[in-house]
């Protein structure tokens, strides 16, 4: 997460401002480093070819792919370790507009849970039960959004939100919410449907392809997603309240993280170790 920050987050656009401010000191340094990412990226070395296309007809691609593949330079890249000096940081970050985007989260592996196929079901009632009902419904917001990865990370975010204490209390009392929750087995049934359909949803050939390279990558095997699979449909109602206890602990530790306007802000400045201007 922190990578992908410095790729395309706050820290990126503020290495694009600067660039622009300076560009004609810059210049020389700026086409250095572009052609040496220009040597990192085109290049053999660590090269992944990923290629969508039914068995019979891989023959037929693999001559271009090898005239392809040989047409690029091999030059010898060393793997890099990327070491994040990472700050748990509350963040303020004010812009011109008349809404917020509020978001708490922690991560779950940290605090000692493992990840598991019935996260998914919490989140799926989570977001269309109770963080729609309470941010969305009754807070006005335009959309409240959660996510529980296998890296550990967790978040609830809302989007174009009027409110930002009351949306940050919201998301307090959820592991509340949980701990208390009374719903059936049919009631249940129909969130595990959904979450089974929202994995199952229709692929075309190219996103097949771009879900392949992705699982590839993150090395998470067919087994994975078949064990997760039958936790999802293995989860009881006592698995949902169990959540409860672990939902609390999280937004005790969690931290938040504010992109809205001044006045909100500023009304709640006790709730940020850091607050700054975005865009003037």
């Amino acid at each position: 997460a922190k990578y992908n920050e410095n790729l395309s987050g706050l820290t990126f656009y503020n290495y694009i401002v600067d660039i622009d401010e300076h560009f004609e000191t810059k210049i020389e340094t700026i086409v250095s480093d572009l052609k040496q990412l220009y040597k990192s990226i085109f290049n053999r070395d660590g090269l992944i070819v990923s290629v969508t296309v039914h068995e019979d007809d891989y023959s037929k691609i693999e001559p271009a792919l090898s005239r392809l593949v040989s047409s690029l330079p091999q030059v010898d890249v060393s793997k890099y370790n990327y070491k994040f000096e990472l700050e748990e940081i509350n963040e303020g970050l004010i812009i011109p507009g008349q809404v917020q985007y509020v978001c708490k989260g922690a991560n779950f592996k940290k605090l000692g849970y493992s990840y598991n196929g019935k996260f998914r079901v919490m989140a799926n009632i989570a977001r269309l039960d109770y963080l729609w009902n309470n941010v969305r419904v009754k807070g006005g917001a335009y959309g409240a959004m959660t996510n529980f990865s296998h890296s550990g990370n967790m978040f609830f975010v809302s989007y174009r939100d009027p409110n930002l204490k009351d949306t940050i209390d919201i998301y307090d009392r959820i592991g509340a919410y949980f701990s208390n929750l009374d719903m059936d087995e049919r009631e249940l049934t129909k969130y595990i449907i959904g979450t089974i359909a929202r994995m199952d949803q229709p692929l075309t050939p190219a996103a097949k392809g771009t879900l392949a390279l992705k699982q590839y990558i993150s090395n998470i095997s067919y087994e994975e997603e078949l064990k997760e699979r039958e936790e999802i449909l293995s989860t009881t109602v006592e698995d949902i309240r169990d959540f409860g206890k672990m939902l609390s602990e999280l937004m005790d530790a969690a931290l938040v993280c504010v992109v809205g306007t001044c006045e909100k802000i500023n009304e709640s400045t006790e709730l940020f170790d850091d607050v700054k201007t975005i865009i003037e």
